[in-house]
């Protein structure tokens, strides 16, 4: 039996019934598929542990992406396992698939050290994580219970806009409306600007002559949507189309306003959308430094920050310096050093509380690279920095702030 088989293999396992206290959240059973096309890593992986003690129950197994497929158009399932190379319809296509038609869906692919390539372009079509392969056994079942909360709070914040008052419509208006809202979220991702203005007018004539009530319900619903799969796609927004800063305009518009300016927030998501369609190599840098700077108080390595675009850390350094003209260590001790700076200007932190903020467990380690950075101790650089009112030393020279 191959490593990875063996790693699968079922075992006696103790503390089981503990996991679910450690997700905090009631016992709720989610179901996934396992598509592969090795019979053995697909029976392995179906009983490589009690997948019930973590909220999860593999209900079906297929060896190509295809008769996933066929089996996704009639069957309802919260995750999607998938290896990403398969002989007829790949796990790229897969998740494709299921970001298209089911986007409630969460993808979680198993990607080999030769095949980052396609687990890069899964990416873009909202892969919620990976596991690399050889398989580990302790790595699966964190990953599961990392997409157990994310669909358990999905699950809560469904429930509680689950009243959407579409009576007003008839059953054949209501499934129309359903449809154009899929659509329409589906042409935004896709950053098809003239598709989503054409499927927009549609969507509106059917909805504008509700109620207020329904009118906004309706339009808060497709805008929050296409915000969840940007937040899948790390779709860069700018600030003033933030979400709640948008919805909360939107509730403050007349009425007969509501078409011009959904229209212009459509066109301008679309616009966010393309760029990360256009640069699809520039997204895994954009990722990186996403994931860098929202764990800068993390001790996280360069292995973290690679996993997180479905690399391994060899490949990923590699690209980095080849895109940043910066070792991705580097980028990621400046980050942690510009924070530190920050925070010692601000003079409210000691050098031991910035070390803790800033990443660091070795205060001597953080004091050579801060004093490495500015060229002075945390301590002297406080001192120095309100002696001068406004002006810090980097490297010996001054700097007007």
């Amino acid at each position: 039996m191959s490593e990875q088989c063996e790693a699968l293999r079922p075992r006696t396992e103790t503390k089981k019934k503990h996991d679910y206290a450690a997700m905090g959240r009631k016992r709720i059973m989610f179901k996934f598929i396992i598509v592969d096309d090795e019979k053995i890593i697909r029976s392995g992986l179906a009983k490589s542990f009690d997948w019930s003690s973590i909220g999860f129950e593999p209900v079906e197994q297929f060896e190509d992406g295809k008769e996933a497929i066929e089996y996704l158009k009639n069957n309802a399932v919260d995750v999607v396992l998938t290896d990403v190379r398969m002989y007829e319809v790949s796990g790229i296509e897969l998740a494709k698939y299921v970001f298209d038609h089911h986007p409630q869906t969460k993808v979680v692919i198993i990607s080999g050290y030769k095949e980052f390539n396609y687990a890069q372009e899964a990416m873009r079509y909202g892969v919620c994580d990976y596991l690399l392969k050889p398989l580990d056994r302790e790595e699966i079942r964190k990953v599961f219970l990392r997409v157990g909360e994310i669909l358990a709070k999905e699950r809560d914040d469904q429930n509680r806009s689950s009243t959407l008052p579409f009576q007003y419509f008839d059953e054949s208006a209501y499934k129309e409306i359903v449809s154009y809202n899929n659509q329409l979220v589906a042409a935004v991702v896709a950053g098809a600007v003239e598709e989503a203005g054409a499927i927009h007018k549609n969507w509106f004539s059917l909805i504008d002559a509700a109620p207020k009530e329904i009118l906004f319900f309706a339009i808060h619903s497709v805008i929050e949507e296409i915000y969840i799969r940007f937040s899948r796609m790390d779709v860069y927004i700018e600030e003033r189309f933030d979400k709640d800063i948008v919805l909360g305009q939107l509730s403050n518009t007349e009425t007969k306003d509501l078409f011009k300016e959904t229209g212009k927030l459509i066109s301008n998501l679309c616009q966010s959308a393309s760029v990360i369609q256009a640069n699809p190599e520039d997204r895994m840098i954009l990722k990186a430094k996403q994931y860098i700077d929202r764990h800068l108080s993390e001790n996280f390595s360069v292995e973290d920050v690679a996993k997180c675009v479905y690399l391994s850390s060899s490949y990923f350094s590699r690209e980095f310096k080849n895109r940043t003209g910066e070792n991705a260590i580097d980028y990621i001790i400046r980050c942690r050093m510009e924070k530190a700076v920050e925070l010692a200007e601000s003079g409210r932190y000691t050098a031991t509380e910035i070390c803790k903020m800033v990443g660091y467990t070795d205060k001597k380690y953080f004091n050579r690279s801060f004093k490495k950075f500015t060229g002075r101790s945390v301590e002297d650089y406080q001192n120095h920095y309100q002696l001068g009112k406004g002006k810090t030393i980097f490297y010996g020279k001054e700097k007007q702030r």
